[in-house]
């Protein structure tokens, strides 16, 4: 419980303090440790999701190009197979 009430906290921008001593930390240090590890997971994941959309973009660029024999990315310069 004290886990969500924190992660709620921190999510709408509560201050860190305030936050800490609510949930009855003395240190604010502590309670920042054991709740920004959940903003590193979502970081991770938000980074994750796009880096696909990325990668995944420029595997669709690759095939189209490699399709027009390599015009389209300027490469290539001979005729389309």
């Amino acid at each position: 419980m004290r886990h969500s009430y924190a992660t709620a906290g921190r999510n709408a921008k509560i201050d860190w303090k305030a936050l800490s001593k609510r949930i009855g930390h003395a240190d604010v240090a502590y309670t920042m440790k054991q709740y920004v590890q959940t903003d590193l997971e979502a970081d991770r994941q938000v980074a994750n999701t796009l880096a696909e959309l990325i990668i995944g973009g420029a595997l669709a660029s690759f095939e189209i190009s490699r399709r027009m024999g390599g015009k389209a990315s300027g490469e290539g310069g001979g005729e389309a197979a």
